[in-house]
């Protein structure tokens, strides 16, 4: 049985710990592609990152992860999923792309992303039904079509 998960909404005093986060979770697919700089991650991290269209990923009131996605006016966009390092791999990012997923549907959008060539999260997206739709140098582009009504 699935432990369910539960939303917080992210505000810009968690900024800090977002950056840990990320830091963590993608920080070893950014230093093995680019070299991991800290201040220079922190300032992309900051211009990048916008707090309203994120949540904390909750278990049990921890803090598993975060999301960030939008809806836009043909498709959804996952922006970022990221666990925390300890919780990778036990299914909770299926959980939560699965709840992406499922809005996506009964909107009658698509889902697209990006992803690491080199993280093995492309496995996981597949497996949820996304296919890729183009790549740059350094990441693969994938969507998913929204199921029929």
């Amino acid at each position: 049985m699935e432990n369910a998960l539960t939303y917080l909404p992210i505000v810009e005093t968690d900024r800090d710990r977002l950056f840990d986060l990320h830091k963590v979770s993608l920080g070893p697919h950014i230093e093995q592609l680019f070299g991991w700089q800290d201040d220079y991650q922190r300032q992309l991290f900051n211009q990048q990152f916008t707090v309203n269209h994120g949540d904390w990923i909750l278990l049990d009131q921890r803090r598993v992860g975060m999301v960030n996605y939008q809806i836009r006016s043909d498709y959804l966009y996952l922006e970022r999923i990221e666990i925390y390092p300890g919780f990778q791999r036990q299914g909770y990012g299926s959980q939560v792309i699965g709840d992406i997923i499922a809005q996506a549907d009964e909107k009658g959008l698509p889902v697209e992303l990006q992803v690491f060539k080199i993280n093995p999260a492309i496995a996981l997206y597949k497996r949820l039904g996304f296919a890729q739709i183009g790549e740059t140098d350094f990441h693969v582009q994938l969507r998913r079509s929204p199921k029929s009504q």
